[in-house]
Protein backbone atom coordinates (compact mmCIF):
# COMPACT_ATOMS: atom_id res chain seq x y z
CA UNK A 1 0.00 0.00 0.00
CA UNK A 2 1.10 3.44 -0.95
CA UNK A 3 1.86 6.18 1.88
CA UNK A 4 -1.30 7.88 0.43
CA UNK A 5 -2.98 5.18 0.47
CA UNK A 6 -1.96 4.60 4.06
CA UNK A 7 -2.12 8.24 5.00
CA UNK A 8 -6.17 8.15 3.50
CA UNK A 9 -6.86 5.05 5.58
CA UNK A 10 -5.94 6.15 8.71
CA UNK A 11 -8.29 9.26 8.52
CA UNK A 12 -11.34 8.40 10.50
CA UNK A 13 -14.59 9.96 10.42
CA UNK A 14 -14.19 12.20 13.19
CA UNK A 15 -11.29 13.85 11.87
CA UNK A 16 -13.09 14.15 8.63
CA UNK A 17 -16.34 15.84 10.38
CA UNK A 18 -13.39 18.20 11.81
CA UNK A 19 -11.81 19.45 8.09
CA UNK A 20 -15.55 19.84 7.27
CA UNK A 21 -16.04 22.09 9.82
CA UNK A 22 -12.96 24.33 9.43
CA UNK A 23 -13.66 24.74 6.24
CA UNK A 24 -17.23 25.59 6.81
CA UNK A 25 -15.82 28.68 9.24
CA UNK A 26 -13.31 29.75 6.68
CA UNK A 27 -15.88 30.19 3.99
CA UNK A 28 -18.12 31.71 6.90
CA UNK A 29 -14.95 34.12 7.28
CA UNK A 30 -14.81 34.89 4.14
CA UNK A 31 -18.51 35.53 3.67
CA UNK A 32 -18.83 32.89 0.53
CA UNK A 33 -21.46 30.33 -0.12
CA UNK A 34 -20.41 27.10 -1.94
CA UNK A 35 -21.92 24.54 -4.35
CA UNK A 36 -20.78 21.46 -5.93
CA UNK A 37 -22.24 20.70 -8.95
CA UNK A 38 -22.50 16.67 -10.29
CA UNK A 39 -23.55 17.68 -14.11
CA UNK A 40 -25.14 14.41 -15.60
CA UNK A 41 -27.20 14.24 -12.88
CA UNK A 42 -28.11 17.76 -12.23
CA UNK A 43 -27.31 17.35 -8.44
CA UNK A 44 -25.81 20.02 -6.56
CA UNK A 45 -24.79 20.41 -3.24
CA UNK A 46 -25.12 23.98 -1.47
CA UNK A 47 -23.77 24.50 2.12
CA UNK A 48 -25.72 26.84 4.92
CA UNK A 49 -24.01 30.09 3.67
CA UNK A 50 -24.68 29.50 0.36
CA UNK A 51 -28.52 29.18 1.31
CA UNK A 52 -28.55 31.63 4.36
CA UNK A 53 -27.47 34.61 1.71
CA UNK A 54 -30.60 33.90 -0.02
CA UNK A 55 -32.53 34.32 2.60
CA UNK A 56 -33.10 30.61 3.02
CA UNK A 57 -32.57 27.56 5.46
CA UNK A 58 -29.84 24.78 4.31
CA UNK A 59 -33.60 22.27 4.49
CA UNK A 60 -35.43 24.74 2.19
CA UNK A 61 -32.85 24.35 -0.62
CA UNK A 62 -33.73 21.03 -2.66
CA UNK A 63 -29.94 19.77 -4.25
CA UNK A 64 -31.00 20.38 -7.58
CA UNK A 65 -29.57 22.54 -10.12
CA UNK A 66 -33.33 24.19 -10.75
CA UNK A 67 -32.56 25.82 -7.31
CA UNK A 68 -30.26 27.55 -8.47
CA UNK A 69 -31.26 28.60 -12.02
CA UNK A 70 -34.64 29.42 -11.07
CA UNK A 71 -33.69 32.23 -8.54
CA UNK A 72 -31.19 34.06 -11.43
CA UNK A 73 -32.15 37.57 -12.79
CA UNK A 74 -33.48 36.46 -15.94
CA UNK A 75 -31.55 39.17 -17.74
CA UNK A 76 -28.29 37.80 -16.45
CA UNK A 77 -28.27 34.71 -18.43
CA UNK A 78 -26.47 36.13 -21.56
CA UNK A 79 -23.36 37.26 -18.81
CA UNK A 80 -23.32 34.07 -17.70
CA UNK A 81 -23.33 31.81 -20.21
CA UNK A 82 -20.66 34.27 -21.65
CA UNK A 83 -18.67 32.63 -18.93
CA UNK A 84 -19.81 29.10 -18.28
CA UNK A 85 -20.30 27.86 -21.46
CA UNK A 86 -16.39 28.63 -22.48
CA UNK A 87 -14.88 27.09 -19.26
CA UNK A 88 -17.45 23.76 -19.79
CA UNK A 89 -15.55 23.38 -22.73
CA UNK A 90 -12.19 23.82 -21.44
CA UNK A 91 -11.35 27.14 -23.36
CA UNK A 92 -11.13 28.92 -20.27
CA UNK A 93 -9.32 28.65 -16.30
CA UNK A 94 -11.88 29.27 -14.49
CA UNK A 95 -15.94 30.78 -14.42
CA UNK A 96 -16.86 34.21 -13.11
CA UNK A 97 -19.56 36.39 -13.77
CA UNK A 98 -21.05 39.32 -11.47
CA UNK A 99 -25.00 38.15 -11.51
CA UNK A 100 -28.19 38.69 -9.90
CA UNK A 101 -30.50 36.45 -7.62
CA UNK A 102 -33.71 36.58 -5.98
CA UNK A 103 -33.50 36.81 -2.59
CA UNK A 104 -36.32 34.86 -0.29
CA UNK A 105 -38.53 38.22 0.00
CA UNK A 106 -38.48 39.18 -3.79
CA UNK A 107 -35.72 41.26 -3.78
CA UNK A 108 -32.86 41.10 -6.07
CA UNK A 109 -29.22 40.86 -5.08
CA UNK A 110 -25.89 40.84 -6.79
CA UNK A 111 -23.45 38.40 -6.39
CA UNK A 112 -20.54 37.21 -7.47
CA UNK A 113 -20.32 33.55 -8.64
CA UNK A 114 -16.72 31.87 -9.32
CA UNK A 115 -16.18 28.05 -10.04
CA UNK A 116 -14.24 25.64 -11.84
CA UNK A 117 -14.22 22.18 -13.31
CA UNK A 118 -12.70 19.65 -11.39
CA UNK A 119 -13.85 16.42 -13.31
CA UNK A 120 -14.02 15.53 -16.85
CA UNK A 121 -14.67 12.00 -18.60
CA UNK A 122 -12.67 10.28 -21.29
CA UNK A 123 -14.07 12.72 -23.75
CA UNK A 124 -13.51 15.50 -22.15
CA UNK A 125 -16.63 16.81 -21.55
CA UNK A 126 -17.41 18.49 -17.90
CA UNK A 127 -18.65 16.09 -15.41
CA UNK A 128 -18.20 18.15 -11.86
CA UNK A 129 -17.86 21.57 -11.09
CA UNK A 130 -17.55 23.38 -7.95
CA UNK A 131 -17.49 26.99 -7.05
CA UNK A 132 -17.91 29.75 -4.91
CA UNK A 133 -20.62 32.61 -4.60
CA UNK A 134 -20.02 36.34 -2.64
CA UNK A 135 -22.68 39.01 -2.02
CA UNK A 136 -21.25 42.09 -3.64
CA UNK A 137 -24.54 44.12 -3.66
CA UNK A 138 -23.23 46.65 -1.33
CA UNK A 139 -20.42 47.31 -3.77
CA UNK A 140 -22.38 47.59 -6.73
CA UNK A 141 -24.62 49.84 -5.14
CA UNK A 142 -21.98 51.78 -4.15
CA UNK A 143 -20.95 51.91 -8.18
CA UNK A 144 -24.22 52.76 -9.26
CA UNK A 145 -24.63 55.70 -6.74
CA UNK A 146 -20.66 56.88 -8.36
CA UNK A 147 -21.46 56.78 -11.42
CA UNK A 148 -25.53 58.77 -10.95
CA UNK A 149 -22.95 61.37 -9.13
CA UNK A 150 -20.41 61.02 -12.47
CA UNK A 151 -23.70 61.09 -14.94
CA UNK A 152 -24.79 64.58 -13.12
CA UNK A 153 -21.67 65.98 -12.48
CA UNK A 154 -21.08 65.36 -16.24
CA UNK A 155 -25.09 66.93 -16.58
CA UNK A 156 -23.96 70.17 -14.61
CA UNK A 157 -21.00 70.66 -16.23
CA UNK A 158 -22.38 69.92 -19.95
CA UNK A 159 -25.38 72.36 -18.89
CA UNK A 160 -22.57 75.04 -17.67
CA UNK A 161 -21.01 74.78 -20.27
CA UNK A 162 -24.07 74.76 -22.69
CA UNK A 163 -25.11 78.47 -20.41
CA UNK A 164 -21.71 79.85 -20.86
CA UNK A 165 -21.80 79.51 -24.08
CA UNK A 166 -24.78 80.97 -24.98
CA UNK A 167 -24.25 83.78 -22.21
CA UNK A 168 -21.36 84.09 -24.18
CA UNK A 169 -22.82 84.45 -27.53
CA UNK A 170 -26.24 86.87 -26.01
CA UNK A 171 -23.51 89.20 -24.69
CA UNK A 172 -21.15 89.32 -27.44
CA UNK A 173 -23.74 90.30 -30.25
CA UNK A 174 -25.15 93.38 -28.97
CA UNK A 175 -21.22 94.52 -27.97
CA UNK A 176 -20.37 93.82 -31.52
CA UNK A 177 -22.98 96.26 -32.60
CA UNK A 178 -21.60 99.03 -30.15
CA UNK A 179 -17.41 98.48 -30.28
CA UNK A 180 -18.02 97.97 -34.31
CA UNK A 181 -20.39 101.17 -35.11
CA UNK A 182 -18.19 102.95 -32.86
CA UNK A 183 -14.84 101.83 -34.75
CA UNK A 184 -16.50 102.68 -37.88
CA UNK A 185 -17.12 106.39 -36.70
CA UNK A 186 -13.42 106.65 -36.03
CA UNK A 187 -12.63 106.70 -39.85
CA UNK A 188 -15.41 109.40 -39.89
CA UNK A 189 -13.27 112.68 -40.66
CA UNK A 190 -15.92 115.20 -40.40
CA UNK A 191 -16.21 114.54 -37.08
CA UNK A 192 -15.95 117.61 -34.79
CA UNK A 193 -12.81 116.89 -31.93
CA UNK A 194 -16.16 116.83 -29.52
CA UNK A 195 -17.34 114.03 -31.52
CA UNK A 196 -14.34 111.80 -31.73
CA UNK A 197 -13.60 112.15 -28.02
CA UNK A 198 -17.43 110.76 -27.15
CA UNK A 199 -16.38 108.22 -30.08
CA UNK A 200 -13.13 107.13 -28.31
CA UNK A 201 -15.09 106.90 -24.76
CA UNK A 202 -17.85 104.68 -26.06
CA UNK A 203 -15.29 102.61 -27.24
CA UNK A 204 -13.02 102.86 -24.02
CA UNK A 205 -16.20 101.89 -22.24
CA UNK A 206 -17.43 98.97 -23.99
CA UNK A 207 -13.70 97.37 -23.95
CA UNK A 208 -14.18 97.56 -20.80
CA UNK A 209 -17.00 95.86 -20.46
CA UNK A 210 -16.27 93.59 -23.13
CA UNK A 211 -12.98 92.74 -20.46
CA UNK A 212 -15.44 92.03 -17.63
CA UNK A 213 -17.44 89.71 -19.98
CA UNK A 214 -14.13 87.55 -21.09
CA UNK A 215 -13.15 87.72 -17.27
CA UNK A 216 -16.01 86.58 -15.82
CA UNK A 217 -16.73 83.55 -18.81
CA UNK A 218 -12.72 83.03 -18.10
CA UNK A 219 -13.04 82.44 -14.28
CA UNK A 220 -16.63 80.50 -14.90
CA UNK A 221 -14.62 78.18 -17.55
CA UNK A 222 -11.83 77.82 -14.93
CA UNK A 223 -13.70 76.62 -11.96
CA UNK A 224 -15.88 74.27 -14.10
CA UNK A 225 -12.62 72.67 -15.44
CA UNK A 226 -13.47 73.39 -18.70
CA UNK A 227 -10.68 75.26 -19.71
CA UNK A 228 -7.49 73.58 -21.20
CA UNK A 229 -3.63 74.53 -21.73
CA UNK A 230 -1.86 74.72 -24.63
CA UNK A 231 1.82 73.81 -24.85
CA UNK A 232 3.38 76.42 -26.85
CA UNK A 233 7.36 77.28 -27.31
CA UNK A 234 6.79 81.01 -25.94
CA UNK A 235 9.98 83.42 -26.49
CA UNK A 236 9.40 85.01 -22.92
CA UNK A 237 11.59 88.10 -23.52
CA UNK A 238 9.43 88.75 -26.80
CA UNK A 239 6.61 87.99 -24.88
CA UNK A 240 7.29 90.75 -21.63
CA UNK A 241 8.41 93.44 -24.74
CA UNK A 242 4.97 92.65 -26.34
CA UNK A 243 3.11 93.59 -23.33
CA UNK A 244 5.10 96.40 -22.36
CA UNK A 245 4.57 97.73 -26.16
CA UNK A 246 0.80 97.44 -25.75
CA UNK A 247 0.54 98.74 -22.19
CA UNK A 248 2.82 102.03 -23.07
CA UNK A 249 -0.13 104.51 -23.09
CA UNK A 250 -1.47 103.40 -19.96
CA UNK A 251 1.87 104.19 -18.32
CA UNK A 252 1.66 107.42 -20.04
CA UNK A 253 -1.50 108.33 -19.38
CA UNK A 254 -0.95 107.14 -15.47
CA UNK A 255 1.86 109.34 -15.75
CA UNK A 256 3.86 105.87 -14.45
CA UNK A 257 7.50 105.47 -15.29
CA UNK A 258 7.95 101.02 -16.29
CA UNK A 259 11.33 99.74 -15.78
CA UNK A 260 12.12 96.19 -16.80
CA UNK A 261 15.48 93.46 -16.58
CA UNK A 262 15.43 90.70 -18.14
CA UNK A 263 18.00 88.07 -17.35
CA UNK A 264 16.63 85.20 -19.45
CA UNK A 265 17.17 84.68 -23.09
CA UNK A 266 15.05 81.41 -24.05
CA UNK A 267 12.27 79.94 -25.09
CA UNK A 268 9.70 78.06 -22.41
CA UNK A 269 6.98 75.48 -23.31
CA UNK A 270 3.83 76.98 -21.73
CA UNK A 271 0.51 78.18 -23.17
CA UNK A 272 1.38 81.40 -24.75
CA UNK A 273 -2.30 82.87 -24.77
CA UNK A 274 -2.58 82.96 -20.78
CA UNK A 275 0.84 83.29 -20.26
CA UNK A 276 0.31 86.95 -21.95
CA UNK A 277 -3.16 87.22 -19.90
CA UNK A 278 -1.02 86.40 -16.60
CA UNK A 279 1.50 89.68 -17.80
CA UNK A 280 -0.71 91.88 -18.58
CA UNK A 281 -2.76 91.23 -15.69
CA UNK A 282 -0.24 91.71 -13.34
CA UNK A 283 1.45 94.62 -15.22
CA UNK A 284 -1.19 96.75 -15.76
CA UNK A 285 -2.45 96.30 -12.08
CA UNK A 286 0.68 97.43 -11.27
CA UNK A 287 0.38 100.55 -13.42
CA UNK A 288 -3.50 100.96 -12.90
CA UNK A 289 -3.02 100.84 -8.72
CA UNK A 290 0.32 103.38 -8.99
CA UNK A 291 0.32 107.19 -8.55
CA UNK A 292 1.26 109.38 -10.85
CA UNK A 293 5.25 109.69 -10.79
CA UNK A 294 5.63 106.48 -9.45
CA UNK A 295 7.60 103.38 -10.72
CA UNK A 296 6.84 99.73 -11.74
CA UNK A 297 9.38 97.54 -11.82
CA UNK A 298 9.61 93.85 -14.08
CA UNK A 299 12.57 91.43 -13.25
CA UNK A 300 12.62 87.82 -14.71
CA UNK A 301 15.24 85.15 -14.47
CA UNK A 302 15.66 82.10 -13.62
CA UNK A 303 15.26 81.34 -9.75
CA UNK A 304 16.07 77.55 -9.71
CA UNK A 305 16.66 74.64 -11.84
CA UNK A 306 13.63 74.36 -14.14
CA UNK A 307 11.80 77.78 -12.87
CA UNK A 308 11.34 80.74 -14.00
CA UNK A 309 10.94 83.94 -11.35
CA UNK A 310 9.24 86.94 -12.50
CA UNK A 311 8.91 89.97 -10.00
CA UNK A 312 6.61 93.06 -10.45
CA UNK A 313 7.03 95.93 -7.93
CA UNK A 314 5.44 99.16 -7.91
CA UNK A 315 5.36 102.56 -5.76
CA UNK A 316 1.41 103.01 -5.21
CA UNK A 317 -0.64 102.64 -2.27
CA UNK A 318 -0.44 99.22 -1.68
CA UNK A 319 -2.78 96.88 1.01
CA UNK A 320 -2.62 96.28 4.54
CA UNK A 321 -0.97 92.89 5.39
CA UNK A 322 -4.35 91.67 7.26
CA UNK A 323 -6.25 92.23 3.80
CA UNK A 324 -3.90 89.62 1.74
CA UNK A 325 -5.68 86.88 2.60
CA UNK A 326 -8.55 88.82 0.34
CA UNK A 327 -6.34 89.41 -2.57
CA UNK A 328 -7.52 86.32 -4.68
CA UNK A 329 -11.44 86.50 -3.84
CA UNK A 330 -13.28 87.25 -7.15
CA UNK A 331 -14.92 90.98 -7.50
CA UNK A 332 -13.28 91.84 -4.03
CA UNK A 333 -10.94 94.98 -5.00
CA UNK A 334 -9.68 95.86 -1.55
CA UNK A 335 -11.78 99.07 -1.37
CA UNK A 336 -10.82 100.40 -4.75
CA UNK A 337 -14.42 100.10 -6.01
CA UNK A 338 -15.28 104.00 -5.79
CA UNK A 339 -11.72 104.83 -6.51
CA UNK A 340 -12.57 105.28 -10.07
CA UNK A 341 -9.66 103.46 -10.96
CA UNK A 342 -11.16 100.58 -13.59
CA UNK A 343 -11.19 96.94 -12.90
CA UNK A 344 -13.27 93.89 -11.68
CA UNK A 345 -11.88 92.32 -9.22
CA UNK A 346 -11.58 89.45 -11.01
CA UNK A 347 -8.06 89.41 -12.74
CA UNK A 348 -6.02 88.02 -9.54
CA UNK A 349 -7.90 85.47 -9.29
CA UNK A 350 -8.14 83.92 -12.84
CA UNK A 351 -4.17 84.71 -12.74
CA UNK A 352 -4.05 82.43 -9.85
CA UNK A 353 -6.20 79.34 -11.08
CA UNK A 354 -4.17 79.76 -14.06
CA UNK A 355 -0.84 79.39 -12.60
CA UNK A 356 -1.84 76.67 -10.56
CA UNK A 357 -2.86 74.92 -13.58
CA UNK A 358 0.35 75.88 -15.05
CA UNK A 359 2.10 74.22 -12.14
CA UNK A 360 3.37 77.78 -11.16
CA UNK A 361 2.90 80.13 -8.03
CA UNK A 362 2.28 83.63 -7.33
CA UNK A 363 2.60 85.60 -4.02
CA UNK A 364 1.89 89.22 -2.84
CA UNK A 365 3.55 91.71 -0.54
CA UNK A 366 2.36 94.86 0.35
CA UNK A 367 3.90 97.64 2.37
CA UNK A 368 1.39 100.62 2.16
CA UNK A 369 2.77 103.97 0.70
CA UNK A 370 5.83 102.11 0.04
CA UNK A 371 6.24 99.24 -2.27
CA UNK A 372 3.94 96.48 -3.45
CA UNK A 373 5.68 93.19 -4.96
CA UNK A 374 4.09 90.02 -6.71
CA UNK A 375 6.11 87.37 -6.89
CA UNK A 376 5.29 84.63 -9.98
CA UNK A 377 7.69 81.67 -10.74
CA UNK A 378 6.38 78.93 -13.32
CA UNK A 379 8.28 75.74 -14.53
CA UNK A 380 9.76 75.56 -18.02
CA UNK A 381 10.96 72.35 -19.71
CA UNK A 382 12.75 74.01 -22.56
CA UNK A 383 15.41 76.56 -22.88
CA UNK A 384 17.47 78.03 -25.97
CA UNK A 385 18.96 80.88 -27.27
CA UNK A 386 17.04 83.38 -29.29
CA UNK A 387 17.83 83.88 -32.55
CA UNK A 388 19.41 87.60 -33.53
CA UNK A 389 17.33 87.80 -36.47
CA UNK A 390 15.44 90.40 -35.71
CA UNK A 391 11.54 89.33 -35.47
CA UNK A 392 9.52 90.99 -38.14
CA UNK A 393 6.61 93.59 -36.46
CA UNK A 394 3.66 91.14 -36.68
CA UNK A 395 0.99 94.05 -36.48
CA UNK A 396 0.73 96.03 -39.40
CA UNK A 397 -1.54 99.00 -39.72
CA UNK A 398 -4.06 99.50 -42.50
CA UNK A 399 -2.49 102.24 -44.11
CA UNK A 400 0.54 100.09 -44.76
CA UNK A 401 -0.58 97.72 -46.49
CA UNK A 402 -1.25 98.42 -50.25
CA UNK A 403 -4.71 98.63 -51.52
CA UNK A 404 -5.61 96.67 -54.19
CA UNK A 405 -5.36 97.73 -57.84
CA UNK A 406 -8.80 96.45 -59.35
CA UNK A 407 -11.78 95.94 -57.89
CA UNK A 408 -12.51 92.86 -55.48
CA UNK A 409 -16.55 91.64 -54.44
CA UNK A 410 -17.24 89.68 -51.27
CA UNK A 411 -20.34 87.98 -49.82
CA UNK A 412 -21.66 88.71 -46.41
CA UNK A 413 -24.07 85.75 -44.82
CA UNK A 414 -25.81 86.43 -41.93
CA UNK A 415 -29.55 86.35 -40.37
CA UNK A 416 -29.09 89.86 -38.65
CA UNK A 417 -29.77 93.16 -40.17
CA UNK A 418 -27.87 95.07 -37.69
CA UNK A 419 -24.65 92.84 -38.22
CA UNK A 420 -24.99 93.62 -42.33
CA UNK A 421 -25.89 97.46 -41.81
CA UNK A 422 -22.17 97.76 -39.28
CA UNK A 423 -20.36 95.62 -42.39
CA UNK A 424 -21.58 97.97 -44.66
CA UNK A 425 -20.05 100.61 -42.52
CA UNK A 426 -16.94 98.68 -42.15
CA UNK A 427 -16.53 98.64 -45.70
CA UNK A 428 -16.55 101.94 -46.80
CA UNK A 429 -13.24 101.92 -45.93
CA UNK A 430 -12.25 99.75 -48.71
CA UNK A 431 -14.25 101.52 -51.28
CA UNK A 432 -11.58 99.44 -54.07
CA UNK A 433 -14.01 96.12 -52.76
CA UNK A 434 -17.44 95.52 -53.42
CA UNK A 435 -19.48 94.10 -50.45
CA UNK A 436 -22.57 91.84 -51.37
CA UNK A 437 -24.97 90.64 -48.26
CA UNK A 438 -28.25 88.47 -47.37
CA UNK A 439 -29.70 87.70 -44.59
CA UNK A 440 -30.44 84.09 -46.37
CA UNK A 441 -28.10 81.49 -45.99
CA UNK A 442 -29.92 79.14 -48.34
CA UNK A 443 -29.90 82.60 -50.99
CA UNK A 444 -25.74 83.32 -50.05
CA UNK A 445 -25.11 80.04 -51.41
CA UNK A 446 -27.09 80.85 -54.65
CA UNK A 447 -25.52 84.03 -54.55
CA UNK A 448 -21.51 82.26 -54.06
CA UNK A 449 -22.19 79.60 -57.01
CA UNK A 450 -23.68 81.70 -59.64
CA UNK A 451 -20.95 84.79 -59.29
CA UNK A 452 -18.58 83.44 -57.62
CA UNK A 453 -16.87 86.23 -55.20
CA UNK A 454 -13.29 86.31 -53.86
CA UNK A 455 -14.07 86.21 -50.21
CA UNK A 456 -17.10 85.15 -47.80
CA UNK A 457 -17.91 86.63 -44.86
CA UNK A 458 -19.88 83.66 -42.83
CA UNK A 459 -22.07 83.75 -39.72
CA UNK A 460 -22.00 80.51 -37.53
CA UNK A 461 -25.66 80.61 -36.16
CA UNK A 462 -28.32 81.28 -38.39
CA UNK A 463 -31.67 79.73 -39.02
CA UNK A 464 -32.31 76.56 -41.85
CA UNK A 465 -28.76 75.99 -42.58
CA UNK A 466 -26.23 76.86 -39.64
CA UNK A 467 -22.55 78.44 -40.96
CA UNK A 468 -20.35 75.18 -40.56
CA UNK A 469 -23.81 73.75 -42.98
CA UNK A 470 -22.85 76.05 -45.65
CA UNK A 471 -19.44 75.91 -45.50
CA UNK A 472 -19.64 72.14 -46.28
CA UNK A 473 -22.07 72.88 -49.49
CA UNK A 474 -19.72 76.03 -50.30
CA UNK A 475 -16.16 73.01 -50.07
CA UNK A 476 -18.48 70.35 -51.89
CA UNK A 477 -19.29 72.75 -54.97
CA UNK A 478 -15.81 72.97 -57.47
CA UNK A 479 -17.39 76.90 -58.03
CA UNK A 480 -16.82 77.40 -54.69
CA UNK A 481 -14.88 75.24 -53.15
CA UNK A 482 -11.38 77.13 -53.19
CA UNK A 483 -12.76 80.19 -51.75
CA UNK A 484 -11.65 81.63 -48.38
CA UNK A 485 -14.42 81.67 -45.93
CA UNK A 486 -13.84 83.36 -42.73
CA UNK A 487 -16.31 82.81 -39.83
CA UNK A 488 -17.58 86.24 -38.38
CA UNK A 489 -19.54 84.97 -35.05
CA UNK A 490 -20.30 85.77 -31.35
CA UNK A 491 -19.30 81.63 -30.57
CA UNK A 492 -15.82 82.83 -29.14
CA UNK A 493 -15.54 79.99 -26.70
CA UNK A 494 -12.18 78.06 -27.02
CA UNK A 495 -14.11 75.07 -28.15
CA UNK A 496 -15.83 76.78 -30.33
CA UNK A 497 -12.50 78.23 -31.85
CA UNK A 498 -11.03 75.11 -32.31
CA UNK A 499 -14.14 73.82 -33.78
CA UNK A 500 -14.48 76.55 -36.52
CA UNK A 501 -10.54 75.65 -37.13
CA UNK A 502 -11.37 71.93 -37.71
CA UNK A 503 -13.51 72.44 -39.83
CA UNK A 504 -11.39 74.33 -42.24
CA UNK A 505 -12.47 78.00 -42.36
CA UNK A 506 -9.68 80.27 -43.26
CA UNK A 507 -10.17 82.56 -40.23
CA UNK A 508 -12.12 82.79 -36.93
CA UNK A 509 -12.56 85.87 -36.43
CA UNK A 510 -15.21 86.83 -32.71
CA UNK A 511 -17.35 89.79 -32.14
CA UNK A 512 -17.25 91.96 -30.86
CA UNK A 513 -14.94 92.48 -34.19
CA UNK A 514 -11.70 94.39 -34.25
CA UNK A 515 -12.38 96.81 -37.09
CA UNK A 516 -8.65 97.23 -37.86
CA UNK A 517 -7.77 93.02 -37.43
CA UNK A 518 -10.71 92.24 -39.98
CA UNK A 519 -9.48 94.64 -42.66
CA UNK A 520 -5.77 93.67 -42.14
CA UNK A 521 -7.40 89.78 -42.73
CA UNK A 522 -9.74 90.94 -45.45
CA UNK A 523 -6.53 92.91 -47.17
CA UNK A 524 -3.70 90.04 -47.22
CA UNK A 525 -6.09 87.73 -47.97
CA UNK A 526 -7.24 89.83 -51.19
CA UNK A 527 -4.07 91.64 -52.01
CA UNK A 528 -2.05 88.01 -51.81
CA UNK A 529 -4.64 86.85 -54.66
CA UNK A 530 -3.66 90.10 -56.42
CA UNK A 531 -0.35 88.92 -56.23
CA UNK A 532 -1.05 85.89 -57.35
CA UNK A 533 -3.20 86.74 -60.50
Amino acid sequence: MSNINKKMSNINASELEQANERLELALYGGNLGMWDWHMPSGKVIFNQRWCEMLGWRLDEVAEEASSWSDRVHPDDWAIINASLIPHKKGETARYECEHRMRHKDGSYLWFLDSGKVVDRDNEGHAVRMVGTLRDITEQKNLEAQQLAVKEAAEIASGAKSEFLSSMSHELRTPMNAVLGFAQVMQFDDTLSVQSKDNVEQIIKAGQHVLILINDVLDLAKIESGRIELSEDHVDVPELVADCLRMLQSLAISNQVRVTSSVDFSGIIQADQKRLKQIFLNLLSNAIKYNHPGGTVMLNLKVVADNRLGMTISNTGKGFLPERNKELFIPFNRLGHENSGIEGTGIGLAITRKLLELMDGTIEMKSQPNVMTTVKVDLPFLITRPVSDTPLADAVQSTEAQAAPLHQHRVLYIDDASLNLQLMEGIFHQRPQIKLESTLDPEVGIDMATSNPPELILLDILMPVLNGYQVLEILRADKRTANIPVFAITANAMADDVERGRQAGFDHYLTKPLNVVHLLACIDEVLVGKKDND
